[in-house]
């Protein structure tokens, strides 16, 4: 007869041990938190790549936010706060006696200005664009939007309402600039704090030489030279007046600085360069 062949006898799987369970789960721990750290990065990597698609649509975001929170009425420590120390800083005598101050505000492409009474308040408040590229859209006290650089002068303002006057005021010296300014009605309600403003085109930021007539008065009269190029050239600066101040013929000579209140370089090295 054969031999009988033996047959293992069937054993049973041993229980895990205890330290065997806690190895399995800190392995099962560990691929966790790989996982995680890796979506993570990836989340992380997903953002930084948002950010910089941003930061390339829109690369004065932070400038715009900036000017969002500006305008009169406000003090010079706000101003301060958000834009950091003034430029440069000068006395300027006002038409009663009041002592103003005028402060300017170097920013990369454009300059903000404010002119604020014997309680740091301000009374008027500019800004210049000094790139091309640079375009805010400034919400105006009537609530309209004037958007530089854009659209030209004489359709600047959302509101599609005539100036009540134009300004063009012509190089008085070398130094100082020449602009032409579309003033509107100042709104006579609490609304907009009875803020009147304006916004022209000016060749203090640019190489380039206008010969204009000066000029105040309503639209209809002006010189051909000086409609066409208000129908032509878009809108570069930005003005608004606080409550009691007037832009006319005085007051607009500061919303544009004369070159010899620029730091020197300033001008050669940021915005002409």
């Amino acid at each position: 007869m054969d031999a009988e062949k033996t047959v293992p006898a069937e054993t049973s799987p041993r229980p895990p041990t205890r330290k065997g369970s806690l190895l399995t789960a800190a392995r099962s721990v560990s691929k966790g938190i790989v996982w995680l750290a890796g979506l993570g990065a990836a989340i992380a990597t997903i953002i930084g790549w948002t950010q910089l698609a941003a930061a390339a649509a829109n690369p004065y975001r932070v400038e715009y936010q900036a000017l969002d929170r500006l305008g009169t009425g406000l003090d010079v420590a706000h101003f301060n706060a958000v834009l950091g120390s003034p430029a440069a800083s000068m006395h300027i005598p006002g038409r009663g006696g009041e002592d103003y101050v005028e402060r300017i505000y170097l920013q990369r492409d454009h300059i903000v200005s404010t002119v604020s009474d014997e309680n740091d308040v301000s009374v008027q408040y500019t800004v210049l664009s000094c790139a091309p590229g640079f375009r805010p859209e400034i919400i105006t006290p009537g609530g309209s939007v004037v958007q530089l650089n854009t659209a030209p002068l004489e359709r600047a303002d959302s509101s599609g309402r005539a100036p009540e006057a134009v300004h063009v005021h012509t190089h008085g010296t070398a130094s100082t600039p020449l602009h032409v300014t579309d003033v509107m009605i100042r709104a006579g309600d609490a609304q907009s704090r009875y803020r009147g403003y304006g916004y022209g085109a000016s060749d203090f930021c640019t190489d380039r030489v206008l010969e204009l007539d000066a000029f105040s008065g309503p639209a209809e009269g002006l010189a051909p030279p000086s409609a066409e190029f208000r129908r032509t050239s878009p809108a570069n600066f930005y003005v608004e007046a606080g409550d009691g101040w007037f832009l006319d013929e005085e007051t607009m000579l500061w919303v544009v600085p004369a070159d010899e209140k620029i730091p020197s370089g300033y001008l050669a090295e940021i915005v002409r360069g």
